[in-house]
């Protein structure tokens, strides 16, 4: 069974993690997620790519207007310039839609889903606290407005430089996908769960 983590099906995919939180973005994210979901199961490669380009421009019949403003995208040059619509689409689907983004790399490879496991937590939000001694601990206010603490122990896959100082983090949308670990806090003097970052990436 292979394994891929969410970043590297992201990149794999074609998708950039430098979008911006328009609400339509949101809408046609939700509707993409949706289409994906009609496209026969069977369909791998090009054929899949092609009925996947078809659901994002279902998605964008609502909004051409603000994405001619935000991205000089339009129906008329949409093969040409359409990919900076499906880097945007890509990074909300980490958040709304894992498992159907965790499928879109085999397929547009002309694999099956299948052959991939999905195993990480996947969670967004926005970091309002980077702290810690031996090990980083970084705060981040999820999109539920709940506060959650993820620690860095180990290599972690992002696209920002992670030797340099972390509070630059702070204030920045960020994806993480995480695990969890029962670990011994000698503080309290017993075992809990921490969650540990596996990928983080930058908005």
């Amino acid at each position: 069974m292979k394994k891929l983590t969410f970043l590297t099906v992201l990149l794999l995919t074609g998708f950039s993690y430098q979008a911006k939180s328009q609400d339509y973005i949101e809408q046609m994210t939700q509707s993409v997620c949706e289409c994906y979901d009609s496209i026969p199961a069977d369909l791998v490669g090009q054929e899949f790519n092609m009925q996947l380009g078809f659901c994002i421009l279902e998605a964008a019949q609502p909004h051409w207007d603000a994405i001619e403003a935000d991205l000089g995208v339009t129906m008329s040059n949409f093969s040409v310039r359409g990919e900076e619509l499906g880097y945007r689409i890509g990074v909300r689907m980490a958040s709304q839609c894992p498992k159907v983004a965790m499928a879109l790399a085999p397929r547009s490879q002309g694999e099956q889903p299948g052959d991939y496991e999905f195993e990480a937590n996947v969670l967004s939000g926005v970091v309002t606290k980077v702290d810690g001694q031996l090990f980083a601990e970084i705060k981040v206010r999820d999109e539920e407005d709940k506060m959650r603490t993820f620690y860095i122990l180990t290599t972690v896959e992002t696209n920002v430089l992670m030797e340099e100082d972390l509070s630059d983090l702070i204030g920045k949308m960020v994806y993480i996908t995480y695990r969890e670990e029962e670990l011994f806090d000698y503080r309290i003097k017993e075992y809990r769960n921490f969650m540990i970052i596996e990928s983080l990436t930058v908005e």
